[in-house]
């Protein structure tokens, strides 16, 4: 099954009152001549149907979930009102803001929507007056609230998820396409976050969510995300090096974070080699590096580290902890690391000898032909008159074409550059005595009458 697109609708005759603003910006919101199109206020009335959605049952605590991703979203102060009810009049243009779902409406290829009715003058102002949430009951849902891996961009898909992508576009923000957030609009868009894959809006949605409605007071808060951009529009899970060998390095992507108010400026982070996907600070070291992070931002870097000659053979996690040390005091502590999906098999390398490498583990006492000891009068394979001369002299006469010879200064061992003859030692450096009819290049020395297949008379070429 292909992934779902999590796409937000429009009413047809609202489109030519609306200007859609620049994604550039990173977050995005939908503009009226200019002024951006939000409630206008920092708390709204909305009202989940308790049909679908019964005290007690797991797709309400889903639902539920999106709701805390934003009232728990650092710094910011927008907030529903959640009130549920059993009002049979769900419709769009009623005025009351509604979540339900439903197996009627013209779906497409869409898991979820939510329906706009912004209210826009020519001079400038522009409001939402109702928007409504409809999830699509013909497609597979999970209810974890945190998922037991993280979601992957198919069925099932995972309520909580698409609830808080759609809850953002219900206080205005709209879809985000050039980088990892929850408003990107392919599923599993932007995913979780952290060992606990917990279901929270990403920087960049959260720094809109300040932007659009501002920010209550200073909260730090930065994250780990197993996630990176696949394209403009899609999100993806990170892949893991598929092996990698004790005693040497190795290198995998990983995501950060910050969805505080602001900068940082000095943020570390260390990599760990792990038995289970679960990455804390007591599991194998391999490295760290820092980094300064703008509020709002999230990238996706290449760490570095390297496996310890000693690490047992066996398959492993590679993760990451975002500041470890506990120098930046935040609002969430628990998304601040996470592993890698898929597992690397770790083994010790085994060198080959004869393959003209001298490899970690082989020696001159090993393996002679690939780590040869100059000095000992043997020219050994890999060894050549100008990375050993004392065992590999040049000596003109012993026809052999060494390093440091050509056909001017050893014409014996290299042959005669024009004389006609391929000798030894001329098979590339001189094509005029060298060249090979039949193979369909008109090389030095050859003409129409001494090899027609190669150079063709003018005026009878094929």
């Amino acid at each position: 099954m292909q992934s779902k697109k999590v796409i937000r609708r429009f009413p047809s005759t609202l489109l030519l009152a609306l200007a859609v603003g620049s994604p550039a910006a990173a977050y995005d919101y939908n503009h009226c001549v200019g002024d951006r199109i939000d409630w206008g206020r920092t708390t709204v009335d909305i009202y989940p149907h308790s049909g679908p959605f019964p005290f007690g049952s797991a797709k309400r605590s889903a639902l539920e979930a999106a709701f805390a991703g934003w009232h728990n979203a650092p710094g910011t102060q927008f907030r529903y009102n959640v009130i549920y009810d059993n009002s049979p009049t769900l419709y769009f243009g009623d005025g009351k803001n509604s979540v339900f779902t439903t197996r009627d409406y013209d779906w497409g290829d869409a898991i979820a929507v939510t329906l706009w009715d912004p209210q826009c003058y020519w001079w400038g102002w522009g409001d939402l007056k109702e928007t409504d949430v409809i999830f699509n009951d013909n497609v597979t849902w999970s209810f974890e609230v945190n998922p037991s891996s993280p979601p992957s961009p198919f069925s099932p898909y995972n309520f909580a998820l698409v609830g808080i992508h759609e809850l953002g576009h219900a206080f205005g923000l709209n879809h985000q396409l050039s980088t990892i957030a929850t408003m990107n609009d392919i599923y599993p868009i932007g995913g979780t976050l952290g060992n606990y894959n917990s279901v929270q809006p990403h920087s960049d949605d959260v720094y809109g969510n300040r932007v659009g409605y501002g920010t209550c007071c200073t909260q730090r808060d930065v994250y780990a995300s197993t996630y990176t951009s696949t394209s403009q529009t899609t999100t993806g899970r990170i892949p893991g090096p598929s092996q990698a060998y004790a005693g040497s390095s190795v290198s995998f992507q990983f995501s950060i974070g910050n969805r505080g108010t602001t900068n940082e400026g000095s943020v570390r982070v260390q990599y760990y080699l792990s038995t289970d996907r679960f990455i804390s600070t007591s599991d194998t070291y391999l490295g760290a590096a820092t980094f300064s992070m703008s509020s709002g931002g999230t990238s996706t870097f290449t760490a570095t580290g390297v496996i310890p000659a000693n690490q047992q053979s066996g398959t492993y996690y590679l993760g990451w902890v975002v500041d470890p040390l506990g120098s930046i005091p935040e609002v969430d502590e628990s998304n601040n690391a996470v592993a890698l999906v898929s597992p690397t098999l770790v083994t010790q390398y085994s060198s080959v000898c004869g393959n003209r490498v001298c490899e970690s583990g082989e020696s001159a006492s090993s393996c002679l032909d690939d780590c040869p000891i100059c000095g000992d009068s043997i020219c050994g394979p890999v060894e050549s008159s100008s990375s050993c001369p004392n065992d590999c002299p040049v000596v003109c006469g012993d026809s052999i074409c060494s390093s440091g010879e050509d056909s001017f200064n050893c014409p014996g061992d290299c042959g005669t550059c024009g004389n006609f003859d391929c000798d030894p030692g001329e098979d590339y450096s001189c094509p005029e005595d060298c060249a090979i009819c039949g193979n369909f290049v008109c090389e030095p020395g050859e003409d129409p009458f001494s090899c027609s297949s190669d150079c063709c008379v003018p005026g009878e070429c094929q």
